[in-house]
């Protein structure tokens, strides 16, 4: 009898376990959390190796509208360490704030400088990608 009662404790306690943990959820949580390192992560590379054009892919704005984004004049800084500092996710992972940290220099004038760069990405659930809203670095007004 005892040992009968033992299953069945065993038993509840793995379905409430499991309807608790809710593992599909959690796998949801953990892929979305993950391709928002990859949006990040690539990002980064794109404006490290002065990839802007290719950068702006992953700008843009929560209304949809194109975003304004002037390719040729970042084109005239490089970018020499870029480094991501901070990333704070919302509790719903439909937001998150990045913050980098940017060495870069002017071409012409070859002074080099340290901004801080303040990123909202946001998700897109239909594309299920991340997108950035912030535009490119500000490179001319300093840290922003």
């Amino acid at each position: 009898m005892a040992n009968a009662r033992f299953r069945i404790f065993l038993l509840l306690l793995i379905v409430v376990g499991s309807v608790a943990c809710n593992p599909v959820q959690r796998i949801k949580d953990r892929q979305q959390t993950y391709d928002l390192d990859a949006a990040t992560d690539t990002y980064r590379k794109l404006i490290r190796w002065g990839y802007y054009d290719q950068a702006v892919q992953y700008i843009r704005p929560r209304d949809g509208d194109a975003p304004e984004v002037n390719v040729e004049e970042a084109g005239r800084f490089k970018v020499t360490h870029y480094t991501i500092t901070n990333t704070i996710v919302a509790d719903d992972l439909q937001d998150a704030e990045v913050t980098a940290s940017i060495e870069y220099y002017e071409v012409e004038s070859g002074v080099a400088k340290t901004i801080r760069d303040l990123q909202h990405w946001w998700f897109e659930p239909e594309e299920k990608r991340w997108y950035q809203e912030s535009g490119l670095p500000d490179f001319v007004g300093g840290f922003r």
